[in-house]
C-alpha cells in the first residue's frame, strides 16, 4: 500500500483493493474527530468495537482519552502490521484479522460503542448489509450506540430494517453521520420519506439463518443481494 502524508501530519495509506484512502487527505486526526469523537461520550472501561480498524487511529485516539477495552476487525494484515509499528500502544487492542462477517460471529460479548468505519457504500457493501447490522445488534446493550460516518439512504434504510432508531449529526457543511441505537431518534418525516424513496438495503445471504432464508424466499420484496 502507498503511504501518504495528510494535511494534519498524520500518515494514511491508499488501499489498491478498494481504490480508496484509509483517511481523507485533509487529515486522519481531523477526520476522526469530526466524524466520531466529537459526537460520542467516552468513558473509562467501556467496551468498544472498531470495525474497519485500518492502521488503528480511531482506537489510538480513544485510548489517548480513556481506558477502554477495544476489539477491532480488519481485513488487511498489512494495515494491522503498520498500525503496530506506528503505534505500539495499540498492542492492547484485540485485533481479529480477516472477513468481518465471519469474525463478528466469534465475539461473544456486548459492546457499549460500535464504530463502523468501512470504505464507501458501493466499495464495501458487505459491511453495510441488513444481516451484518443484525449481527452487530446482537452484540449491543440497551444503552449501546453504533456510529458511522455514512449517511447513505441505503445504509439508513438497512439500519432501520435491522431494528434501530436513527440520529443524524453534522460532520461538515456537506456531510452527515448516522448514530443507531435502541432508544433515540431525530429524523424528520422528510428524512424518512427520502430514505424510503432512495434507500434499497443490501442483503447478505451468507449471513442468513435458515429461518431468514425461508422468509426471504417467501417475501422477496425490493432488495440487493451481495455475492
Amino acid at each position: 500500500m502507498k503511504k501518504i502524508l495528510t494535511k494534519d501530519n498524520s500518515i494514511t495509506f491508499y488501499n489498491p483493493d478498494f481504490k480508496e484512502l484509509l483517511h481523507p487527505e485533509s487529515g486522519a486526526f481531523k477526520s476522526i474527530n469530526q466524524r466520531y469523537l466529537n459526537h460520542i461520550k467516552l468513558k473509562d472501561n467501556m467496551k468498544v468495537l472498531d470495525i474497519g480498524y485500518g492502521i488503528g487511529y480511531i482506537s489510538l485516539m480513544i485510548l489517548n482519552r480513556v481506558k477502554a477495552d477495544i476489539t477491532a476487525l480488519e481485513y488487511n494484515k498489512e494495515c494491522i502490521k503498520n498500525s503496530l509499528i506506528l503505534h505500539p500502544k495499540l498492542k492492547t487492542v484485540k485485533i481479529l484479522a480477516g472477513d468481518a462477517r465471519k469474525n463478528i460471529k466469534k465475539l461473544k460479548i456486548n459492546f457499549d460503542l460500535i464504530i463502523l468505519d468501512a470504505f464507501s457504500t458501493m466499495k464495501n457493501p458487505e459491511l453495510y448489509s441488513v444481516h451484518f447490522f443484525r449481527e452487530l445488534k446482537k452484540r449491543m446493550n440497551e444503552s449501546s450506540i453504533l456510529i458511522t460516518y455514512n449517511s447513505s439512504p441505503i445504509i439508513r434504510v438497512g439500519l432501520i430494517e435491522a431494528g434501530f432508531k436513527l440520529q443524524k449529526y453534522k460532520i461538515s457543511k456537506y456531510e452527515e453521520g448516522t448514530i443507531a441505537s435502541f432508544t433515540t431518534e431525530n429524523l424528520t418525516e422528510e428524512d424518512k420519506r427520502l430514505i424510503r424513496a432512495f434507500g434499497i438495503p443490501f442483503y447478505d445471504p451468507n449471513l442468513n439463518s435458515k429461518k431468514e432464508e425461508i422468509l426471504s424466499i417467501q417475501n422477496p420484496g425490493k432488495k440487493i443481494n451481495l455475492v
